[in-house]
């Protein structure tokens, strides 16, 4: 789901910064769960759906996609209004003050920041994801992390029909559309992000969640070969080698 404010996901120690710590005393509700602790500026208990909901993430998302995550501690600070988020993120990371949710990965945690909206589970779900992401994997490529952070950032009962992106991936299929994998592996910064990628993003990996199983296997394949410090083929390279007419496939899958 495109937002106003384009997420981030900002690995801060490899541009030499440290990340932001900040305490449990400032904070007025509090709750740990395994490796994920979650901070916040008001009561938990507003958004219980959302607590139980990240709770189950992890397991979610080791279930569906065959991984296993390392134990590295998650953390989630959630901000009571944009303005306190400002006042905390503007410290350390000053150009993500525009952005609705931000994830920061150190060396010892993987650490999220939100304030609270309307929409603020969703940006939450996303960000867990990427952070999950990396407790399961050494790297994924930016393209497939975004599209599995779309899959993963509605509720589990949505994931397969109900996300945003499904009508408007049905409508460009419509006219011949589909997404080009090697545009999407090229793209190497957020900023090169637009609504339609994104989009192209989510819709490869619903594809090879929830189209041929042949699909889903060159997806358990690369997840396999970087985990074992390969080189996995790409998926631009693998897609028709190993399904033919993806893009007949795809269309098929859209319809």
């Amino acid at each position: 789901m495109i937002r106003p404010h384009m997420l981030a996901c900002l690995v801060c120690w490899l541009a030499g910064l440290s990340p932001m710590v900040l305490h449990g005393d400032d904070w007025k509700s509090r709750h740990e769960a395994g490796n994920l602790s979650i901070f916040a500026e008001f009561p938990l208990r507003d958004v219980q759906g959302l607590v139980d909901e990240l709770a189950a993430l992890q397991g979610e998302i080791e279930a569906t996609l065959r991984l296993k995550a390392n134990d590295q501690p998650i953390e989630i600070y959630l901000f009571a209004s944009r303005g306190s988020y400002v006042n905390h993120v503007s410290v350390r990371v000053p150009n993500a003050v525009n952005r609705r949710a931000l994830y920061v990965q150190g060396k010892d945690a993987g650490r999220i920041y939100a304030y609270r909206h309307r929409e603020m589970d969703i940006d939450v779900r996303h960000e867990a994801t990427h952070a999950i992401l990396h407790n399961c994997l050494p790297f994924v490529p930016l393209w497939l992390d975004e599209g599995l952070a779309e899959y993963f950032e509605v509720r589990q009962a949505e994931r397969k029909s109900q996300n945003p992106h499904h009508s408007s991936t049905k409508w460009v299929r419509r006219f011949g559309g589909r997404p080009d994998l090697v545009a999407l592996e090229k793209k190497r910064n957020l900023s090169e992000f637009d609504g339609g990628d994104y989009r192209d993003a989510w819709s490869v990996v619903h594809f090879m969640l929830h189209g041929p199983p042949a699909a889903r296997k060159i997806l358990e394949e690369y997840f396999e070969t970087i985990s074992e410090g390969g080189v996995p083929q790409s998926f631009s390279q693998a897609f028709p080698d190993q399904l033919g007419n993806w893009g007949s496939l795809y269309a098929q899958h859209f319809r």
